[in-house]
């Protein structure tokens, strides 16, 4: 659970500082940052809803 917030917060923040990046300089980094946030974004959401699932099964058996 600590793990998906820590993926949330540092693709967060990466993908702000991409929008920073390219607002300042139109280099790759930016590019980079934003892809990689939305990833860690994504797959911390997709790792939360595979666990709320797993634990929705759980409770039903």
């Amino acid at each position: 659970m600590h793990l998906v917030n820590l993926g949330y917060f540092v693709g967060t923040m990466s993908f702000f500082s991409g929008i920073i990046a390219l607002f300042l300089s139109k280099g790759t980094f930016g590019d980079v940052a934003i892809i990689g946030g939305i990833a860690l974004a994504l797959l911390a959401g997709i790792f939360k809803s595979v666990r709320a699932i797993e634990k929705s099964c759980k409770d039903q058996i």
